[in-house]
């Protein structure tokens, strides 16, 4: 196992984090600060099909949850493919919030706030879940390859004082690309493509967190207290090589172009390892994502 609404007009600030940090003295657990939990959207979360985008011109979705207009021009149609277990993890979520073991959590998207905030107004009409966390593609860190953007973790945690600092924060997301700049942190999960209505990949990251939760609770020798990355890593077989393909991955999209190399090849050869890393820390087999 160890393997709506008027908040989202507005994102919350580093100055806002701040102060909320301070107000989170302790978590549930004995003084041990919370699990800060930050949630990738499509292919995490749900599976999108936008009328109009080329990508999305072959793809077809088993099941269609609801659809969305997105404003732009006269409207997009969007339909959205919800991942089985969504409103059981929504609920374990307020649970654990209420609990204090977690804080949170955080939508981090790749997308454009365009398609992003039509959708969440959808998934948490009530602003009850995200309330006004949101970050999306213009939060993103972009390399020197074009093509990528890189989540960067560390402005969820301005004005922490719990001593974990950055280590308290667990990105749960379908990309690997997403873990470069945060492998230790990155809970990988199986992408979820409309397709899969026996899925139980929600309720496989709520027990790996709880596992996590138990685990600090009970004192993990050589772990920072609140540091609940390095202790998934740690206990995770196939981490330590998953990030070290990370960390590489990181230094080639984050290198100049050399004379004459095509960037398509680049990208190429980028996402074969982001691909293989993560079929391999999953146990993926051939066809499975």
């Amino acid at each position: 196992m160890w393997r709506g609404v008027q908040p989202l007009q507005r994102v919350a600030t580093p100055c806002r984090l701040g102060a909320r940090r301070r107000q989170l003295s302790s978590g549930g657990g004995g003084g041990l600060p919370p699990y800060l939990l930050a949630l990738d959207l499509d292919e995490t979360l749900v599976r999108p099909k936008i009328h109009g985008v080329p990508e999305h011109r072959a793809r077809t979705l088993k099941s269609v949850d609801f659809e969305v207009s997105l404003p732009v021009g006269e409207g997009v149609p969007c339909q959205i493919s919800l991942r089985p277990g969504l409103a059981a993890f929504f609920d374990w979520m307020r649970k654990r919030r209420a609990e204090g073991t977690l804080e949170g959590p955080w939508l981090f998207a790749q997308g454009a706030p365009v398609y992003v905030k039509p959708v969440l107004k959808r998934l948490d009409p009530s602003g009850d879940i995200f309330g006004d966390r949101l970050l999306t593609k213009e939060h993103c860190t972009v390399p020197k390859t074009p093509g990528y953007v890189l989540k960067n973790l560390t402005s969820l945690v301005k004005g922490d004082n719990s001593g974990a600092g950055v280590g308290r924060v667990i990105l749960v997301d379908n990309n690997a690309v997403s873990a470069i700049l945060h492998p230790t942190n990155t809970l990988m999960v199986r992408d979820w493509r409309g397709d899969r209505p026996q899925d139980n990949e929600l309720e496989r990251v709520s027990s790996v967190l709880d596992e996590l939760t138990a685990a600090m609770r009970e004192g993990a020798e050589g772990v920072v207290p609140g540091d609940y990355a390095s202790l998934m890593s740690s206990r995770t077989p196939g981490y330590s090589v998953f990030c070290q393909e990370m960390r590489g991955l990181h230094s080639l999209l984050d290198s100049d172009l050399s004379a004459g190399e095509p960037l398509k090849q680049r990208l190429r050869h980028a996402w074969g390892i982001a691909c293989r890393s993560k079929e391999e820390l999953l146990g993926l087999g051939p066809g499975e994502h």
